[in-house]
């Protein structure tokens, strides 16, 4: 039989939901900034101060495991999502901070395509971060799961097409190691969240 993962209002439920929001807030600033390119310095330091809120909280989970004795699930289960989740926010702004580095003017459109399924990927994982305190829904929340690890392989195949085309095309070295870097970070985050959800198949299973 199913068992709530979180009691109601666990303060480590509360972090996680706090954390699993703010890269859901960063994730939409940075779709933002692809399909608006537009003030790209402002959006990428808007990310930029979500990515340190988020680093805030992970340091409080931190400190709360290390004086809490009994934690709702294995103190090793919570670390490594928040830490996974923080990953995943740490390249929401270095995706953004590329754009900015590299001096980008126009984004390719398969730029944009990578950007949406990294964005998507992200917004399946905190939908299934909001689903942990009720264990009789692990279905949905393991729908969730099995989509980000769809979005990866999707996110997968479309960096090989833009690197192939890179390396295709009449392009000075300049620019292909430009787009390679931006092209290969994005893949870098959409792997992140797929670590995030495969921590939380972990955890449902070791918890059912």
């Amino acid at each position: 039989m199913w068992r709530r993962i979180f009691k109601r209002r666990d303060v480590f439920f509360e972090l996680i939901e706090r954390a699993s929001t703010k890269i859901k807030e960063g994730a939409g600033m940075l779709l933002d900034l692809m399909r608006n390119f537009e003030n790209v310095k402002e959006k990428a330091s808007k990310i930029k101060e979500i990515e340190r809120e988020c680093d805030d909280i992970t340091h409080e989970v931190f400190e709360k495991l290390s004086t809490t004795f009994v934690t709702p699930i294995d103190r090793e289960d919570i670390y490594l999502l928040i830490s996974r989740i923080d990953d995943v926010m740490d390249m929401v702004y270095a995706v953004s901070e590329r754009i900015v580095l590299f001096h980008i003017n126009e984004l390719t459109p398969i730029t944009i395509q990578l950007g949406e399924v990294f964005v998507k990927s992200i917004y399946e994982i905190t939908e299934a971060i909001n689903h942990m305190q009720h264990l009789d829904k692990a279905f949905n929340i393991l729908r969730h799961c099995v989509e980000v690890n769809r979005l990866e392989n999707e996110g997968d195949d479309l960096v090989r097409k833009a690197i192939g085309d890179l390396f295709g095309g009449n392009y000075d070295p300049v620019y292909i190691i430009k787009w390679k870097e931006i092209y290969e970070t994005i893949e870098r985050g959409i792997d992140k969240c797929e670590d995030v959800a495969n921590v939380i198949e972990s955890i449902i299973l070791k918890n059912a």
